[in-house]
């Protein structure tokens, strides 16, 4: 029977070419990185020679060829293979490597790419290369703001409206928030949906702007923007309204001519319908268009109905209109006589160039006349059927005397006596009272002017 006892240090370490962590020399992985080891011995171990012993039960005599002896220095040459079958005991197997050579740095360097969290950044970088394929690949929306069109001039009142031009350039169906701004703030926002390929026309409603200029806009998009000016709307007024003749004459002629002034005090240009009405019925009437800030004329024909004071209106503004009857009477005519029927005796003599009314009123001032006698200039009169009584002597001259208004139209002149008349009668006598005017170098009775209200009413 024999036995083989072969021994050695199994203390020897190696170390990782990776790391540097210290491993057994028997470790086929890193215990610091998990890497491949490729041992290397430690200096103790590569100090100590290696010893082995070999223990044999034949004969001593006999001992195997080739083997190591205790205390060899072994210097014999290599073993004899093992004997296949040893009359006693097993086959011998050779011994495990007490450690491993390092490899060479080249191949260390190739084989240090096989670190795991290698293969971890190409698995990373397959996947984000696959999403950025997928990515490229999906149709996506790319909308865009091609244009924006406003009105560059609206009137007050209407709706401003803004036309935004969108294009999708992508392939892929999106929508997009669009914001118009006015002045900077936003003023309306939609949400627009766009499939692939496709320009559309949005309008977005602005609603109604007071008066001004606006600065319109797209947000987030330069060059979409445009100006829109707000004008006020048209608004016209009668300025002025003329009327030839006025006064006028009715015995001459009724017709008139009125002409208007109108102007529109508005931007925007517009159309006014203006009707002429008289003493308030419809006359002519005609439609004006003006420009914004323009002022025009407009004429109109008319025909009174008699004397008097006559309204002409047209568009809100009025005018009257003073239609005499100028009629120079006869002289001596009694315009107005409530004191007939007396004995009594009034004369008047006018030496002035101008016709004369001489009136006889109750004593006091806004009294209504009593008698008032129409004389020709240089002519006389006599009125012989005065009542008894007391009056104040009135008188008035001028020219263009109107028969509607009793009175006179041109360069009227109110005077009166300061005293007193009496008339008094009796069975057998009567009163004779004389006024005569103009009599120049002869002193007379004062007559001092009176305001045309305080003169006697006709």
């Amino acid at each position: 029977m024999s036995s083989l006892e072969q021994s050695y240090d199994r203390s020897q370490r190696t170390y990782c070419t990776t790391c540097g962590a210290s491993n057994r020399a028997t470790s086929h992985f890193c215990t610091g990185c998990g890497s491949v080891m490729r041992a290397q011995p430690s200096s103790d171990a590569m100090s100590q020679p290696t010893t082995a012993t070999l223990i044999a039960a034949s004969t001593p005599t006999s001992p195997p060829t080739g083997g190591i002896q205790a205390g060899d220095a072994g210097t014999a040459g290599p073993p004899p293979p093992p004997a296949e079958t040893p009359a006693r005991g097993y086959p011998l197997a050779p011994p495990p490597p007490l450690f491993k050579t390092a490899p060479p740095p080249a191949a260390r360097a190739s084989e240090g790419r096989s670190h795991p969290w290698i293969r971890y950044v190409l698995i990373s970088l397959a996947v984000v290369a696959a999403v950025v394929v997928a990515l490229l690949l999906y149709p996506r929306a790319e909308i865009v703001v091609s244009g924006l069109e406003v009105p560059d001039v609206l009137v007050s009142g209407d709706t401003v409206v803004a036309s935004v031009r969108l294009a999708n350039e992508g392939r892929g169906a999106g929508e997009y928030d669009l914001t118009v701004l006015v002045d900077g703030e936003p003023a309306q926002s939609t949400t627009v949906s766009l499939a692939g390929r496709v320009e559309e026309t949005v309008e977005v409603v602005l609603g109604d702007l007071a008066p001004g200029t606006y600065e319109i806009a797209v947000a987030d998009w330069e060059g979409a923007d445009g100006v829109v000016w707000v004008m006020t709307p048209p608004e016209f007024e009668v300025d002025r309204i003329d009327v030839t003749p006025n006064p006028m004459d009715v015995n001459e002629s009724a017709d008139v001519t009125v002409v208007v002034q109108v102007t529109n005090v508005g931007e925007a240009d517009g159309i006014h319908d203006l009707q002429l009405l008289l003493d308030g019925a419809a006359g002519e009437s005609r439609s004006i268009a003006l420009e914004g800030g323009a002022t025009a004329e407009e004429s109109f024909a008319a025909t009174v109905d008699g004397p008097g004071v006559h309204e002409v209106s047209v568009g809100g503004a009025t005018v009257t209109v003073d239609a005499y009857q100028l009629e120079r009477l006869g002289n001596g005519t009694e315009i107005i006589n409530e004191i007939d029927g007396g004995v009594n005796e009034f004369r008047i003599i006018n030496n002035f160039d101008e016709d004369v009314v001489v009136v006889l009123a109750e004593p006091g001032d806004g009294t209504a006349a009593l008698l008032s006698v129409y004389v020709h200039a240089n002519d006389s009169h006599a009125v012989r059927t005065i009542q008894d009584g007391t009056y104040s002597t009135y008188f008035v001259h001028g020219s263009s005397w109107c028969t509607y208004c009793n009175e006179f139209k041109e360069s009227p002149s109110y005077s009166r006596f300061e005293g007193d008349v009496e008339f008094r009668s009796t069975a057998t006598r009567y009163a004779i009272y004389t006024v005569e005017f103009g009599i120049e170098g002869v002193p007379g009775e004062p007559t001092p002017s009176v305001a045309s209200e305080e003169f006697p009413t006709m």
